[in-house]
């Protein structure tokens, strides 16, 4: 009774933790930080005596993915005895190991859909959250940069990739549940598009783009309410927008236009001065090619040449200027295993996962998000998500609280895994 107490509460904390985390700059604590600091030293105290039980801890069977980053977390700790910069990996390094722990504490926990889809909701809470609060820093004119708006303290890029991963999760909770809390997921979906709107940014955009694939794919396999709620909710929309077009040109019009050169900049621009950045980056990785210059250092990589400290603002090219061929080699088989479960046993289930993936994908490319919680969010949920079609499909019961690698007074390993 008590071990299951204790894992109730762990899983709280987790929920806790990702409802904060689009909103983890909005209020900073004395003493101890961001909100998702603070979420997060709950659900580290709280996660420890629900790994116990009866007298041994209780682990569930690590994936590879799982073993591939903390593999990649070693590395990133080896890298210090070559690193430009060490107290930026060293940095890097703590990161990296909080953020480790976060997926497989989520790994741990969450053992069904009903799980996963509890920690969906927690992050479309948050967004929605998070959205509120950019719309009143709209509202008071509390720019985040000139005529952009986003939630207090955060980059209206980073903002705008937040609220694009809500999107499918939003469109799985709809799809998903009963009764009219599955409409209040469908109107998220408007909702943070508003506050995508409002960032400017170009490539949550086209982010949001690629999330919004959710809706025609998953159309025809809703309920006939699902697809009445949707085509109603279309049309209001279509017959709001000639009535309030005028108000929206005038008050955002600005960021629609930002927003509209994205073509133009893919084609021929620099998007803002970012190729110049990835130009820099890439001789930086020439001069080490394999090893890298070290976890965190690619701002002090460029310095020299570039007289400023400035991130990779592409995630993949980040990983492989500061971790070298190793350490993108890593990061890409993690994004590999974890496509292969939700590909072989694609359906309507793991739709929204598979355009979970791809909207993160393609969000990350202009930004630096490897070390970022919903990235690591994001390869957890699919974890779940890829562990509970397995399970289904191999008709096997999903994983309960003895469920796991159970390790003995003697140090030897012994396999918990109930079929």
């Amino acid at each position: 009774m008590l071990p299951e107490l204790l894992r109730r509460l762990a899983f709280l904390c987790v929920l806790a933790v990702v409802l904060v985390l689009p909103i983890e700059n909005v209020f900073v604590i004395p003493g101890v930080g961001s909100l998702s600091r603070l979420a997060g030293i709950l659900l580290i105290l709280s996660a420890v005596p629900a790994f116990l039980g009866r007298g041994y801890f209780q682990f569930r069977r690590q994936p590879v993915v799982v073993m591939l980053l903390a593999l990649y977390v070693l590395w990133a700790l080896a890298s210090l005895m070559w690193s430009v910069d060490p107290a930026s990996t060293m940095s890097y390094v703590f990161t990296f190991v909080q953020l480790l722990i976060l997926v497989v504490v989520i790994w741990q926990l969450c053992v069904t859909d009903r799980d996963r889809l509890a920690v969906q909701q927690a992050y479309v809470i948050g967004s929605a959250i998070a959205v509120f609060e950019g719309v009143r820093n709209f509202v008071l004119g509390n720019e985040a940069v000139y005529q952009r708006f986003s939630v207090s303290n955060t980059d209206p890029n980073d903002y705008a990739l937040i609220l694009a991963l809500a999107i499918p999760m939003a469109w799985d909770l709809f799809a998903n549940q009963r009764g009219f809390v599955r409409v209040l997921n469908l109107l998220c979906i408007p909702l943070v598009l508003v506050g995508i709107i409002l960032t400017g940014s170009r490539g949550g955009s086209l982010a949001a783009a690629v999330a919004l694939l959710v809706v025609p794919l998953g159309f025809m396999a809703l309920d006939r309410f699902g697809r009445r709620t949707i085509l109603a909710l279309l049309l209001a929309g279509l017959l709001a927008v000639p009535f309030f077009w005028g108000d929206i040109v005038t008050t955002v019009g600005s960021n629609i236009e930002r927003i509209s050169t994205l073509g133009e900049e893919l084609s021929s621009g620099t998007l803002n001065d970012r190729a110049i950045i990835w130009d820099l980056g890439m001789e930086a990785f020439g001069e080490r090619p394999l090893t890298g210059v070290g976890g965190g250092a690619f701002p002090a990589a460029i310095e020299k040449a570039a007289g400023v400290r400035e991130l990779a603002h592409n995630t993949f090219i980040s990983v492989a200027v500061e971790m070298g061929l190793v350490g993108l080699l890593l990061f890409g088989s993690v994004m590999v295993v974890l496509t292969v479960p939700l590909v072989r046993s694609y359906s309507v289930r793991t739709m929204p996962g598979v355009i979970l993936l791809l909207t993160l994908l393609v969000g990350i490319t202009p930004l630096t998000w490897e070390f970022r919680k919903p990235t690591w969010l994001v390869i957890a949920l699919l974890l779940v998500l890829g562990g509970v079609q397995i399970a289904r499909h191999a008709n096997l019961r999903p994983f309960r609280p003895r469920l796991g690698a159970k390790l003995s007074v003697s140090g030897q390993l012994s396999d918990g895994l109930e079929s």
